[in-house]
């Protein structure tokens, strides 16, 4: 299992063995896109879905959470209250760092799972306030699937598109006749969502960096989404980011990918 660094000291100074706790790594939550700040978009009555708030201006993002995970195997009694004074003599704002990456991070929490008198689980819980989600688009394609760019050119493989055939209920649109009654009309449809499931295959540590950053780059910026799905052209956006979980090391990098987005309009093609 690969070194983890808080403040460029190893946590092995305090005993602490990584353990699997997403996929076969023990860190969890940096790949994330985090939701968006914010107001997002307004929900019209008389229209379908929503306006989406999707200029440049509108695209601030939240903190993001992420955590490690560890074992302590021997004299947990003396480990803990070193990890403690350690931990409370940190700076309020400090780098969290292994080989999949570096993170300016604020300590949020540390809990303790004992199993025995010298033995324990810790789960060291951090905030990076201000989230770096730069990344580099790859090249459009003929016949792309979403935006003009193929799936598999941020090394996403396809499962599935939940909900695409979704019908959003009607809307009420209430008018008031006067103050002893009020009549109730049809309005827009309510507004849909689609899940988006795959998995993001990468040669090595390194590509899969990339591909992570490159999907920033493309569910991150301004506008809305385009995705042609069994032909159907939804237009969408995200809102609440996307979650890369179960991260496998083995050879080659595999991992859980799934991001919903609200739909604007749904066409067939």
């Amino acid at each position: 299992m690969a070194e983890y660094y808080i403040n460029n000291t190893p946590i092995s100074q305090f005993g602490i063995i990584p353990t699997k706790s997403n996929g076969n790594i023990a860190i969890s939550g940096c790949f994330n896109l985090p939701k968006r700040k914010g107001t997002t978009y307004y929900d019209w009555v008389t229209d379908n879905s929503v306006e989406p708030y999707v200029e440049s201006e509108d695209m601030d993002f939240d903190s993001r959470d992420i955590s490690i995970t560890g074992n302590i195997v021997s004299d947990s009694d003396s480990s803990l209250p070193l990890i403690n004074d350690f931990m409370n003599e940190l700076p309020e704002l400090f780098t969290l760092s292994c080989k999949w990456g570096s993170w300016s991070v604020k300590c949020k929490s540390t809990t303790i799972e004992t199993f025995t008198k010298s033995a324990c689980k810790i789960t060291i819980k951090f905030i990076e306030p201000l989230v770096n989600l730069s990344g580099t688009l790859p090249s459009p394609t003929e016949n792309g699937e979403i935006d003009g760019y193929k799936w598999t050119s941020f090394g996403l493989y396809l499962k599935k598109i939940s909900n695409y055939q979704g019908i959003g209920a009607p809307k009420s649109l209430s008018t008031t006749q006067n103050p002893s009654y009020s009549l109730y009309s049809k309005g827009g449809q309510e507004k849909t969502e689609i899940t988006v499931s795959g998995m993001i295959i990468a040669e090595n540590t390194e590509q899969f960096k990339e591909r992570i950053k490159s999907l920033y780059a493309l569910f991150g910026k301004a506008g809305i989404r385009t995705i042609n799905y069994r032909e159907r052209e939804i237009k969408c956006f995200c809102t609440n980011g996307f979650s890369v979980q179960n991260v496998f090391s083995i050879g080659k990098v595999y991992a859980d990918f799934s991001c919903k987005l609200i739909v604007i309009s749904n066409e067939r093609i």
